[in-house]
């Protein structure tokens, strides 16, 4: 059987597909009710390692003065919008 893993644009930066398909094996074990299936996903998730990793990103291209990429990443986090102008108003 093959699930298919999806990454919405509203995810944040740091959530991969694989780190996706272990929330989605946690929601399901949660379901379940399985604790030890629980238990052991628990223990390979790693949000902190992958935050981490983004963060050392975001610093990298800061470090390499791409201001433009990083602040298109810190307005991903933050989900900053600018407004849209209205055209043609009269």
């Amino acid at each position: 059987m093959r699930i298919q893993v999806l990454c919405f644009p509203n995810n944040k930066p740091w959530i991969t597909k694989e780190l996706k398909k272990l929330l989605n094996k946690k929601k399901q074990a949660f379901r379940m009710k399985d604790r030890e299936l629980l238990k052991s996903v628990q223990k390979e998730l790693n949000l902190r390692e992958n935050k981490e990793a983004y963060r050392r990103k975001l610093e990298g291209k800061l470090q390499q003065n791409k201001a433009m990429a990083l602040w298109a990443g810190m307005k991903q986090i933050t989900g900053f919008k600018t407004k849209q102008q209205a055209v043609g108003a009269v």
